[in-house]
């Protein structure tokens, strides 16, 4: 006996028997798709494999209630890596945090205003998200943050720094940077931790 299948509503049969019953063709084997490994020249971006999917990197972005006030702003996103975990949620160049988690500009200061502060709650964010509000332009927004897990630390994908930068003891003031400017600033780079902050104690070094 010969076998007919159908495929897609398409029967494909090798005698024109009409009488056999009709058997489907079994399905594909399901692939299993990882995350891809994110490029390693600029940023100083990890060169080993992601060990965790793409699956809770989801949009988190909402609108909050109140005004936006920058003069509560204290840290400043330089730079996402494109298709990072910071960049699928909503993160993006110039939006200013008044609030990283437990952190405001009161207690940032009072832990000396040092992005190293910001390691521990950046390694426990893949288990759970850190609850953020950020200023862009004339709004407010919350966004859920969750670091993506390298082989060798916790990391969310973006360029952070204290904003607005700190000024050196009797020099004169600077203005503070922009959003609109932010992507003028590269000597910045240099002076954020990159990389979201990762969480090993050892900075990463840019390839």
């Amino acid at each position: 006996m010969r076998r007919r299948y159908e495929v897609d509503g398409v029967v494909d049969s090798e005698d024109d028997d009409a009488d056999e019953p009709l058997e489907r063709a079994p399905l594909p084997p399901v692939r299993r798709f990882t995350a891809p490994v994110i490029g390693t020249r600029t940023l100083g971006r990890p060169r080993r494999q992601v060990l965790q999917t793409t699956g809770k990197w989801a949009l988190s972005l909402s609108i909050a209630d109140g005004r936006p006030d920058p003069a509560q702003a204290f840290l400043i996103v330089l730079e996402v890596v494109d298709e990072s975990p910071a960049w699928n949620q909503g993160l993006r160049p110039g939006d200013l945090f008044i609030q990283f988690g437990d952190l405001d500009r009161l207690s940032f200061r009072l832990c000396g205003s040092s992005l190293s502060v910001l390691r521990d709650r950046i390694a426990s964010c893949v288990e759970s998200p850190l609850s953020c509000v950020i200023v862009r332009g004339p709004r407010l927004f919350n966004i859920q943050l969750r670091g993506m897990r390298w082989d060798h630390g916790v990391a969310l994908g973006a360029v952070i720094n204290t904003y607005p930068e700190p000024v050196p003891g009797k020099a004169a003031a600077k203005p503070a940077p922009t959003a609109s400017s932010c992507s003028e600033l590269q000597s910045a780079f240099e002076r954020g931790l990159r990389l979201g902050l990762n969480s090993f104690s050892e900075p990463h070094r840019a390839a």
